[in-house]
């Protein structure tokens, strides 16, 4: 099961860039044209959350990868778990959307098979 769940994870990260590349599309094309290291600024908020966007999504894939890799030598312990279980309750806390709120339910699976 935690090796399914990490599966999950990797799927998560894989539709946060999905999401990203399809939704902002002017963010995307802004960046295309001044280049990737003279575009992203703080002050242009669409190209700092689009950078910020497919950062988390690599890094949800990143997390995923290394769970299934630990699940595989079964040796996912409980404090990678926890920690992710920590990230998400504060993502979820700080903004209450869909997003996080998938993310806090993956979380909460890890505990329960962990549990299990």
């Amino acid at each position: 099961m935690l090796k399914i769940l990490s599966l999950a994870l990797i799927a998560t990260g894989i539709l946060h860039n999905t999401l990203a590349l399809l939704t902002m599309r002017e963010a995307l094309r802004r960046i295309r044209e001044q280049g990737i290291f003279n575009s992203i600024d703080r002050g242009d908020a669409q190209t700092f959350a689009f950078f910020w966007f497919m950062v988390a999504g690599f890094a949800l894939m990143l997390i995923g990868l290394t769970f299934w890799q630990l699940a595989d030598a079964n040796r996912l312990g409980w404090p990678p778990i926890l920690a992710l279980l920590a990230l998400a309750a504060t993502i979820a806390l700080l903004y209450p959307k869909a997003g996080p709120l998938l993310l806090l339910t993956l979380a909460l699976a890890f505990v329960i098979a962990k549990l299990a």
